[in-house]
This record gives C-alpha cells, structure tokens and sequence, in this order.
C-alpha cells in the first residue's frame, strides 16, 4: 500500500475569505446573436460521458459550447437545424437519449409567420438517421420530422415508456395552451416519424389542469413508481405518485400560490453527483430515499416543500431574500461545495444569482414552534391553512451566497462540460452564455483532505 504521506507533500489549507472566488469564476462566455429564453437551454449527453452545451436564441440561431481536450480552451459553434425557416421563433428546446444504443434526439419547438393573423406552430424532432452519428449534433440537426400542432407550446421534458412490444422507450412530453401535456412517441414501424400518443393516459398526474404548465419535473422511485411535480401559470401546484406497475395515482397533493410557478424540481438532501473521493465519507444514501420539493414563482418568495412524500405541502421552508430581485426564472440544486450535502442555486431576472444551504437548527427545550403556509393545501376535499403542533429543531436555508451579472438571468444547469469529473454552471442571461467553474485549486485541496482521511482511516485499520 502507498503510504500518502510520503506520496503526496504537505499542503497548507488556505481558510476560505471570498466566497465568490471560493465557489466559481467565470470561465468562458459566449455571445448569442439574438436574446434566449427560459426554455432554450439543453445538455447535450456524449458518448464519453461528459456534456456539451446546447443554446439557443429565440430569433432562430443555436450555439454549441464544447471544452477542446488538446487545447484546454472552449469553442462555441453555431448549429443550423434543417426546417427552421428565416421567419421563424424558437420556443423551447430539449435533448435526451433515446435509448442506452441509439444516440441523442433533440426536439425543438417553432412558430413561423408570428406576426401574421394565423401564426403555425410546429414540433420538430431531431435525431441520428447513420452509424456513428449517435452523438454528431452537425449529423442530427439535418435529419427531422416535424409536426404540426393546434396550440401553443410551451415546456418540453422527455419520459419513457415500457412495453412488452418495444421495450423501454424515450417520448417527448409537451405542454400546451390548452392546458395539456400532450405525448409524443416514434412510430414502431416508421424510422423517425414521430406521432401523437392518442391511446390509454400513459401520464394520468396531467388530467384536469387548470391552466398552463410552465414546468413540471418527475423522479423515478425505486418502489416502481413516478413522483411529478407541476407548476401552472395560475399558480396551482400539483404533486403526484403514480404506480409504474398499474399507471394509477396513488397519492395526489394541490397547492394554490398567488402567482405563476415558474419552476419546480425534486430532490434529496444528500447527493452522489460529486465524484466518489470528493463526497464526505460515510454519507452516501439510496436514490430512493426523502425528497423535497423547491418552487419558485414570478412574485413570491422561493420556497421549499420537505419531505413531500410524507408531508405534501405542509412543511415549508422560505428562501430568504428570493423575491428581492425581481422575478426568480431559474432554480438548479447541486451540491457545489462537495460536501454530500445538496444546494439550491436560484437565477432571478434581477442579474443575482442565489446559492442557498441547509442549516439545522440547534435544539431548544421545551419552545414548540408552529409554522403558518402561505397559501393552501387540497388533499382530497380536506383545506389545511396551518400545520398545529410541536415542532422542534426546525432547520432553515440561508442565503450563503451569490454573484452579480451585468444582465437578466433566464436559465441554467449543472454539468460536466470539461469533461473531468466536476461539474461546471452553465447560466444563460439575456446576452449570451456563462460557464462557470469551480476554483480549481480549491477542488484539489478538498481532494487532498479525502484522501488523506481515507488513507489514516486506512493506517487506523491496519494498526499502523
């Protein structure tokens, strides 16, 4: 055994003073010629794994972003998808893998002849069509098949279904004006050619909506079963369990917020995303383990749901100073400081972005505390306004972080753009794209301090 001491030489650890330089700096940014929107960002998945940028401006124009190996530097490069005529606006865009062999399919939403008094919108589906073009974005951006629809899109999000016939099966899920989600599934018998899934409700925690959906975001549990989250433009927020096995709803929670949800995602408390020597040891749990539930809207304080699965929407924690900015367009959750321990990252048309942490609160003795919600919570025909009792050791999120940009922020993901095990931020603002990343220097003292506790947890085994 390498005995780490001798391997590696003693490092000072410098205290951290500036958090801004601590967690990111700005990396690469790259102009767009046109301005983007909320729905115009996607993660294009490799075949080695790492991701490749994906935006896109409304005025009809993508850009890839993909980190040069052998030269260390980023390159952006303007994609022209086939069928995307000069007069046209993209709406949203989205990727994702087909199945494990097929390759990428990037689904692409257009109006053409906006100005005009009869506006066309249309689903166009983007895929390989040749051998080793499973991930060759200039080879699937030429190969189509474009829908026409009979409403307004809006989000884009991808699913899967599982039969006996085709196995298991990536569909495009897309929100529209009249209320729907409507499914789209390629034809078992047609390469490419995508159709409108009209047969048994594949998804019943879409039926019923009362108004548009903005976003919603779904987590496959290891009990055979879907949690999905929607937020609608009226505010009404929905949260359902649906068993895999059956396609029934098992349990179904409402929240009514004062003003439009402008994006929902499920998550854990403690995460596997770093890579394994970054992680604190010991702390590792199972995917299928507590989620909560973080919302942000157009007027209203960003809030998060914990627990969801036991309490619906009755356990609440307000992220503090969240509406000051403006509107919150953005919400990305990752554990930034590879602690285990998971972040909530809010992006606001105010030009902040909002890093937010847990903290628990220390016991007090006998002071019972009640918590008030701030609008109402429908489970069944029961209206629940304020959760009685003893509440004790409540945790909080504090703001412990944030950053200044020159312009609006509109969206933003968490992903692995160079391609060496840590993930970077990619934001988008209303003039171009922000890649940030971690202070490296910082990544390889933590990366030292694991591996030294895990070599004297070693050493303490041993009986050295």
């Amino acid at each position: 055994m390498l005995d780490m001491e001798a391997v590696i030489p003693t490092m000072s650890l410098r205290t951290k003073t500036d958090p801004h330089s601590y967690f990111f700096h700005e990396a690469h940014f790259a102009s767009l010629p046109h301005k983007s929107n909320v729905y115009l960002l996607a993660n294009l998945r490799t075949a080695s794994g790492y991701s490749k940028v994906l935006v896109a401006a409304i005025k009809g124009k993508a850009v890839t972003v993909e980190y040069m190996q052998n030269r260390c530097e980023f390159k952006p490069e303007e994609v022209e998808f086939a069928y995307i005529p000069d007069n046209a606006e993209l709406i949203a865009i989205h990727s994702f893998c087909q199945s494990k062999d097929e390759g990428l399919v990037i689904a692409v939403t257009l109006v053409k002849d906006y100005n005009s008094a009869k506006p066309i919108y249309c689903l166009n589906i983007y895929r390989p069509w040749e051998s080793g073009s499973e991930f060759n974005v200039e080879s699937i951006s030429k190969n189509f098949c474009t829908l026409e629809l009979d409403a307004v899109p809006y989000f884009i999000y991808s699913g899967y279904l599982d039969s006996q016939e085709t196995g298991k099966k990536g569909v495009i899920l897309l929100t529209n004006s009249n209320n729907q989600v409507q499914v789209y599934k390629e034809d078992s018998n047609v390469a490419n050619r995508w159709i409108l899934d009209e047969g048994p409700d594949s998804f019943p925690e879409f039926h019923e909506l009362p108004s548009v959906v903005l976003w919603f975001h779904s987590k496959h549990l290891d009990s055979n079963q879907r949690l999905t989250a929607i937020g609608c433009q009226d505010g009404y927020l929905r949260l359902c369990l649906v068993s895999l096995e059956t396609n029934d709803i098992v349990e179904e929670w409402e929240y009514q917020h004062d003003s439009a949800i402008t994006c929902v995602q499920l998550f854990t408390s403690r995460t596997q995303q770093a890579p394994a020597v970054m992680r604190e040891l010991g702390r590792l749990v199972s995917a299928d383990s507590v989620f909560h539930l973080v919302v942000t809207s157009a007027m209203e304080i960003s809030v998060v749901y914990r627990d969801v699965l036991m309490n619906g929407f009755r356990d609440q924690l307000l992220l503090e100073d969240s509406d000051k900015y403006d509107c919150t367009l953005a919400v990305c959750v990752a554990d930034i400081d590879w602690d285990g321990e998971n972040e909530i990252i809010i992006g606001t048309y105010g030009q902040e972005l909002l890093a937010y942490r847990l903290k628990e609160s220390p016991s007090r003795d006998n002071e019972p505390s009640t918590f008030q919600e701030t609008g109402s919570e429908k489970t069944g025909n029961e209206e629940v306004h304020e959760v009685e009792g003893a509440v004790e050791n409540r945790p909080s999120y504090e703001l412990w972080w944030k950053r200044s940009f020159g312009h609006p922020l509109l969206t933003m993901q968490y992903m692995d753009v160079t391609g060496d095990g840590l993930c970077e931020l990619v934001v988008v603002s209303t003039k171009g794209i922000h890649i940030l990343q971690h202070n490296l220097n910082d990544a390889a003292e933590t990366l030292l301090q694991r591996m030294l506790s895990e070599d004297s947890d070693r050493r303490e085994g041993e009986g050295v």
